[in-house]
C-alpha cells in the first residue's frame, strides 16, 4: 500500500518580502495568505507574467487610473498569468483568489457569452485543477488536468455576478480536497480519487474565450491572492 502523502504546508515566494509587502493573516477559514497583489503601481502590475496561452494572442497592460491588470485574448484559448509564487514540494496545499471582470464595451457582443474568468491549482506540465465562471450565462466548470474525468463538476449558479461586474474567484486545495466558490458562495467541494497525478507547484489565473475570433475578449483584474491550506 502506498503510504498516505503528506501535506505540504509551505510555499516559496520568487521576489523578496520588500518587493512583495507581504502580510500573513489567518482567515476564518485557515489560510494564511503569502502574496497579495491589488495592482496599487506599476511596479505590483509587473510582477505578474504571463504563463500560457498562445504568444501575441494574449497581452496584459497596467490601467493607471483603475489601478488593474488589463488581459485580452483572441481565439480559443485561456490566456494565463502568474504570481510570484510556487510550492516548495509537489501537491502543495494552497488557495487562489483572483477578483476580476469581463469588460463587455470593449468585448464584441458575439464573444461574450464565450468569455469566462478562470483561476488554476497545482500547475506545472500538463498538471492543474480549474475553476472557470462564465458571466454572461451564470455557469461554472471545476475540472482537472491529466484525466479531466476524475474531477468534473459543472452547472450554473446565481452568485456569479453579469457581465461588467466584478467576480472573486477562489480555489482551494488541501490534500485530496478541491474546493471552488465564487463571491463567498461555495459551488464545489469534491475529493480527488487520485490526487497524485497532479503534480504542478504553480498557481495561475486568467481570461479565455470558448469561440474562436481574431477579436479581442477583454477583461481586468483588480486583486490576486495567495495563501497556505492549514
Amino acid at each position: 500500500m502506498r503510504p498516505k502523502r503528506k501535506p505540504t504546508r509551505t510555499l516559496v515566494l520568487l521576489l523578496t518580502a520588500g518587493v512583495l509587502s507581504l502580510a500573513l493573516t489567518a482567515s476564518a477559514a485557515a489560510i494564511v495568505y503569502v502574496y497579495g497583489n491589488g495592482f496599487s503601481s506599476r511596479g505590483a502590475f509587473k510582477e505578474i507574467k504571463r504563463s500560457g496561452g498562445g504568444g501575441k494572442k494574449c497581452d496584459k497592460r497596467y490601467r493607471e487610473k483603475s489601478k488593474s491588470m488589463g488581459a485580452t485574448v483572441k481565439g480559443k484559448r485561456l490566456c494565463e498569468f502568474s504570481p510570484p509564487v510556487v510550492g516548495d514540494a509537489a501537491q502543495p496545499d494552497h488557495v487562489i483568489f483572483a477578483k476580476g471582470q469581463i469588460l463587455p464595451r470593449r468585448t464584441p457582443k458575439a464573444l461574450r457569452k464565450s468569455a469566462y474568468l478562470a483561476v488554476k491549482l497545482r500547475l506545472g506540465r500538463g498538471d492543474w485543477y480549474e475553476l472557470e465562471i462564465r458571466p454572461k450565462s451564470g455557469r461554472y466548470k471545476l475540472e482537472r488536468s491529466p484525466n479531466a474525468n476524475a474531477v468534473s463538476e459543472a452547472g450554473r449558479s446565481d452568485a456569479i455576478r453579469k457581465l461588467n461586474k466584478p467576480n472573486a474567484l477562489r480555489l482551494e486545495a488541501k490534500g485530496a480536497r478541491i474546493r471552488a466558490s465564487v463571491n463567498g458562495e461555495e459551488l464545489v467541494s469534491v475529493v480527488d480519487p487520485n490526487p497524485d497525478q497532479v503534480g504542478g507547484r504553480k498557481v495561475g489565473f486568467g481570461i479565455g474565450s470558448r469561440k474562436n475570433s481574431s477579436r479581442p475578449t477583454v477583461g481586468s483584474f483588480t486583486r490576486v491572492r495567495v495563501g497556505i491550506a492549514e
